[in-house]
């Protein structure tokens, strides 16, 4: 009976470390989730990379819907205009990449705004989050690596020592040593878990997804300004697009405008609704409408203060990984390392003295 229970603990063991060891991609390595399995871009430019050369071809004349049938990056529905095969392609879920670079692409046919002004800060924009994804996966990986380290060797450990030692694998039978076993296999996956949530917490990720669907709608709604456009209209025109995270909030300013209440008095509303860290984003355009200032200009220099604000944030909470991992390794990994790696061949070493209290357990 306690040969089956020790097998089937050394399999516990063995299967915790293989999840640790495949669970090496982090979910920080994704700004946001998508459901849409089909692919969205072709291997061989990215997004920045076509926005920036579009940019070029527009401004020496070529025409954006022949540059669109030629090289799109992303896969469109087959069917209808080139307008409508955009719009269709960016309702469906998309990331927010590849949904920027829709909805520049659909404003530039729809609304008539320079194209290539457009692509070039659109090409900006999609660089600056390509380096900071490259940053974040450079200045994590120590981090990565050593929550990876601190699960595996524990286990590793324990498994060298049960197949090299009898002592150990004969204390693995006993009652003590298998409540040891299994404390220890509970500190350790505690301690995985901790250490992956201190890496990319879910909350944090959801957060940031909020605020950059925020700030790129913020960034759509600049370009529809550009072209004319008042910013109450623009404000109706870019609701129905939003996406899901901020599109209820967007529909509750376009039915309040709708109903005649003024731009100033919905916006103050839309900040209340927007909240937490993100509701200061509102004031500038509050105060700029209310100012007679350039809203395009306006909302424009606040999208790229956005985007240097959390690429600063970012910065800063890659940097303190470190520090937020000491907590997981000295509440858990370090139990685990004692209790897998250091009391099973000490209590073996022990329980061979006909003196010691651990040979009669």
């Amino acid at each position: 009976m306690r040969d089956t229970i020790v097998h089937a603990l050394a399999s516990i063991a063995g299967a915790a470390g293989i999840r640790s060891a495949i669970d090496s991609k982090p979910p920080s390595r994704v700004i946001r989730t998508t459901h849409d399995t089909k692919p969205q871009a072709k291997p061989d430019i990215s997004l920045s990379q076509w926005s920036a050369q579009t940019a070029r071809q527009l401004r020496a004349g070529s025409p954006i819907g022949d540059i669109i049938n030629c090289n799109f990056p992303v896969d469109l529905p087959s069917e209808g205009t080139t307008a409508n095969r955009i719009h269709r392609a960016l309702m469906s879920t998309r990331s927010e990449d590849v949904r920027l670079l829709l909805w520049v692409t659909h404003s530039v046919l729809t609304f008539g705004i320079p194209g290539g002004a457009a692509f070039e800060r659109t090409a900006d924009r999609l660089r600056a989050r390509e380096q900071l994804r490259h940053d974040r996966e450079l200045h994590s990986a120590p981090a990565r690596l050593s929550a990876r380290s601190l699960v595996a060797l524990p286990i590793a450990v324990l498994v060298l020592l049960a197949t090299t030692s009898t002592d150990v694998r004969s204390f693995m039978q006993t009652r003590f040593g298998i409540a040891i076993l299994l404390i220890g296999l509970l500190f350790n996956e505690c301690g995985r878990r901790t250490m992956r949530s201190v890496i990319s917490p879910s909350h944090r990720q959801r957060r940031t997804q909020t605020s950059q669907e925020l700030t790129d709608t913020l960034e759509e709604i600049a370009l529809v300004v550009m072209a004319g456009v008042p910013l109450r209209t623009a404000f109706i025109n870019v609701a129905p697009t939003a996406p899901a995270s901020v599109q209820p909030m967007f529909e509750q300013l376009v039915c309040e405008l709708n109903q005649g209440a003024l731009l100033a008095d919905a916006l103050e509303t839309f900040g209340e609704n927007v909240g937490g860290a993100d509701q200061h984003v509102v004031a500038p355009i509050i105060e700029g409408q209310r100012n007679g200032s350039p809203m395009a200009q306006v909302l424009s220099d606040l999208v790229t203060e956005i985007d240097t604000a959390r690429e600063r944030s970012e910065a800063h909470y890659v940097k303190t990984l470190p520090v937020r991992l000491a907590g997981p390794l000295v509440g858990f990994s370090l139990p685990a390392f004692v209790c897998l790696a250091i009391v099973p061949p000490l209590a073996s070493s022990l329980a061979g003295l006909s003196t010691s209290p651990i040979s009669s357990i």
